[in-house]
Order: C-alpha cells, then structure tokens, then sequence
C-alpha cells in the first residue's frame, strides 16, 4: 500500500509521522511531501532573482524542506519502511490530493495545526479541506502518542449505513500496531423515540434493552471480523444525542490513542449545521482521527459518516 504524508516543520507534522510508524501497517511504502506555499497574493510562483528577498527567502523555504523530508526519511527507514520525498510548490491540500492520486495511495496522513475554531471555520486549513475532498482515507494527527507498545482505538460505526465495507477498508490497511479496538456504536435518542412508537410488544423500557442487545450483536461480528487484526476487539455501545461528544467519551473510557469513523457523502448545509462526526471530533477531541473510506467510494468526494 501507499501512503502520503505531509511534512512541515510542525510539531504535528513530526506527531503524524510517529503515528504512522507506530501503526505498522502492512508492507507501506511512504511517500513524503513537502509543499512550498508561493509569497504571492494571488498564489502564483515568481522567479525572482538571487538577490531579491523573496528569492533568498524562497531558497530558504527549499533548504528547510530538503532538511525535513531527509528526517522523515532517515526515520522511516529506521523503522523499516520503504519511503521517497518530493518538494513541491503550490497548495498543501491541492498537492497532496494530487500525488495520492497520481501514485493511487490509500492513505493521506497529517498534521493538524489547529488555530481557533473561527479560523477553522472561516479559513478551513489542509485537514479540514482534505477531509471534504480527498477520495483517500485520511489520518489526521494533533498530539504525540506516548503510549509504548501496542496502541489502543475505538472504531464508531453506525448500523443505519453500511459499516461492513469500513471494516473491509481498516483491513485492507492492516495496522499492525493495535492492541485494543472497541467497536462502538453510539444509540441515540432518536432510534428510541422511533422504538417507543413501534408496534413491538413489549414495554419501552424492554424495547431500548433489545434495541441496544441487536445493536451489540451486531459489533460483535465486526469486533470479530476486525480481531484478524492481532487485536484484542470488544463491542461496545453507548447512548448520546450528540455523536461527536458521546464517541470522545467512549474514547476517554478506553484510553483511546485514536478514533475511527467511515467517510460519507455530506452537503454544504450538513457539513455547517454540525451533522458532520468527523468534523466535529476534529474540532473538539485532540485524538488522531482515522476517516475510512472504501475503494468503490475514491472515486468521488466525501465527507464523513453522519452519526457512528
């Protein structure tokens, strides 16, 4: 498999990278990018002279990032993985979608520099963008992961989609590096409402324990299918209004270094009303966020899954 990981000079940038590594996955050949943004306002690239400022600071730029992209690489094959750089000038996101799909990667990962929640939302930034746009699975890494061995996750997956083809693209992954993965799934206060008003017959309090017992049957099979993993899988299920909050919870209980969630269609309107999951857990949770998205579906852009 391939995978293209950003590189800047960020302590994220440096936290991605780590992650990556740490999850071991199947025979990865890493392919590290640098990006130089231009200095122009309207984003074009000037050659400008030797002895123009911008020209020295360009060089600059070309330097550091030659500096960068050999640390990634020096520490990437230390851990035994096949690994090449590029430099390229133009825009973060724009590139890395650009040679994911020039060299058919499965996986973009990077670092999230996150600002304000203002500047996130009236800015946007690399993840966010790539998380809208990517066809590609995407990794999205803030803070270093510290634990030493095999790390921990909590997968979120919703029964009202389709988690079977998500559990297929983590396996196809195959990261080596897990040791626990709770398969979660969040019940909301809307699949009781909707239980409450059935023509099952048994009390509503009888109807929400069978509800949850469905629901966890059916984490079982995938906690079982996601055990060829070499971790150590449980079905868990949660009630909550609110998704993004209720799986940061579960993560916290779990001691999760990371979470993951499918990828799905969404609008303008959804993705901005909050119904995103995906963006909601980048906004509020400082865990990696791990965004699956299955082969058939690369072709077009996505954004997340509703409500895992």
């Amino acid at each position: 498999m391939k995978v293209v990981i950003g590189v800047d000079e960020s302590l994220s940038s440096r936290n991605a990278i780590d992650l990556f590594l740490k999850l071991r996955f199947a025979a990865p050949q890493a392919i590290f990018v640098h990006v130089i943004e231009s200095v122009m306002p309207d984003g074009s690239f000037v050659d400008f002279p030797d002895d123009h400022p911008l020209g020295a600071l360009m060089r600059e730029s070309m330097s550091e990032g030659e500096k960068l992209l050999g640390r990634a690489h020096r520490r990437s094959m230390a851990f035994g993985v096949e690994a090449k750089v590029e430099i390229v000038k133009g825009n973060p996101a724009q590139v890395l979608q650009e040679v994911a799909t020039r060299e058919s990667a499965d996986l973009i990962v990077v670092g999230c520099n996150r600002r304000s929640r203002l500047d996130d939302l009236i800015l946007g930034g690399t993840p966010r963008t790539l998380l809208h746009e990517a066809p590609q699975s995407l990794l999205v890494v803030r803070s270093p992961v510290l634990r030493i061995g095999p790390l921990r996750g909590v997968f979120a997956v919703d029964h009202r989609e389709e988690p079977e083809e998500f559990v297929d693209a983590l396996l196809q992954l195959k990261p080596g590096g897990i040791g626990c993965l709770d398969v979660l799934t969040i019940n909301e206060a809307g699949h009781r409402e909707l239980a409450s008003v059935s023509r099952l017959p048994a009390p509503v309090a009888d109807v929400c324990s069978w509800i949850d017992e469905g629901i966890r049957s059916k984490n079982v099979a995938l906690a079982d299918r996601l055990s060829s993993l070499g971790a150590d899988c449980r079905a868990v299920v949660m009630e909550g209004d609110m998704p993004a909050c209720a799986i940061a919870i579960a993560a916290n209980r779990a001691h999760a270094d990371f979470i993951v969630v499918g990828a799905k269609r969404h609008g303008f309107l959804d993705r901005h009303l909050g119904r995103s999951v995906s963006k909601g857990l980048l906004a509020s949770d400082r865990r990696a966020l791990l965004v699956l998205r299955p082969k058939e579906e690369k072709q077009s852009s996505v954004a997340d899954m509703p409500s895992p």
